[in-house]
């Protein structure tokens, strides 16, 4: 019998226990609750309102057009020339164009007429593999006859706002897919020039000029 009272008396203990920590944080959480409610009408005397009726800002995105591709030409400092299907434009002294019949597909592009006695031409096409396999978006594009060489990037682009802001970053693509090619190019031809000397022993390999197409 006094072991019952006793086991009652505890669990009473634990209960108030229990109770009165219930009771501090609900105390607790009615301040907070006031102190918010406090500082919500404090904000909304001031004029904030919630975030539901806060206006959005307007879309001012705009669906892409040849005469909105040479709006973003220019806002990046260039003169566009637009023709039938495409955009051309210089750069640095060297034209480049947009081909603007497929949007929203865009090419931007930019080729040279080459002498297929200048270069060897089996190296030439292997570096255009392996620089367009490594290089994101940029492509090197030989014509099948060997006559002309082109460096371009190809998009699917259907805002202004975006074609705009990324322009310069393509251009830099269209140069860096150049320079890597003629870096590679270089180096190919190194590596088939020593190979000839290490077979025929060491002799005088003619050369031509570097076109500038290569910088």
């Amino acid at each position: 019998m006094v072991w019952i009272i006793i086991t009652l008396s505890v669990f009473c203990f634990i209960l108030l226990l229990i109770l009165g920590k219930q009771d501090e944080k609900d105390t607790s959480l009615s301040v907070e609750n006031r102190l918010l409610k406090d500082r919500l009408t404090a904000l909304q005397d001031a004029g904030a309102r919630p975030s539901d009726e806060i206006p959005q800002p307007e879309q001012h995105d705009k669906e892409l057009t040849q005469e909105l591709v040479c709006e973003a030409v220019r806002f990046n400092g260039y003169v566009p020339t637009p023709d039938d299907g495409f955009v051309m434009f210089m750069v640095g002294g060297e034209k480049y164009f947009i081909q603007t019949e497929r949007i929203p597909y865009l090419l931007i592009d930019k080729s040279y007429a080459i002498q297929k006695a200048d270069y060897d031409m089996v190296l030439f096409r292997r570096a255009a593999s392996e620089v367009t396999s490594q290089i994101i978006m940029g492509k090197v594009i030989i014509s099948d006859d060997g006559s002309s060489l082109r460096f371009n990037l190809d998009s699917f682009e259907n805002s202004y706002e975006h074609l705009r802001d990324a322009f310069p970053t393509y251009i830099g693509i269209i140069n860096e897919t150049q320079q890597r090619f003629g870096k590679r190019y270089d180096e190919l031809k190194a590596e088939h020039v020593k190979r000839e000397q290490a077979l025929l022993g060491p002799r005088t390999i003619e050369t031509t000029a570097e076109n500038k197409i290569l910088s």
